[in-house]
């Protein structure tokens, strides 16, 4: 903060919901908030409604926190392939 840095961080849907005063402080700081899913699994073993509980439950989340939707996703373990893809 004192040497007005920004950051990006990708954080889970769970704990957006449990602590959207930091999430607030994010934002308001200038730093991106993005997505990393809702339980840290690995994407690319999931089914197609499994990766939409990961992905876009936890981007309504923190669109529901942030007023806009994150632009940004980093999936668990930089795990992804076709399947994933078509959710972010």
């Amino acid at each position: 903060k004192e040497n007005n840095i920004k950051a990006s961080f990708f954080v889970l849907g769970p704990l957006a919901k449990k602590f959207p005063d930091i999430i607030h402080r994010m934002v308001s700081e200038g730093h991106v908030v993005g997505v990393h899913s809702m339980t840290h699994p690995r994407l690319t073993r999931l089914n197609e409604s499994q990766l939409h509980y990961e992905i876009v439950v936890a981007r309504d989340i923190i669109q529901k926190l942030i007023g806009i939707a994150p632009v940004c996703f980093r999936p668990p373990y930089e795990l992804k392939n076709k399947q994933v893809q078509h959710f972010i």
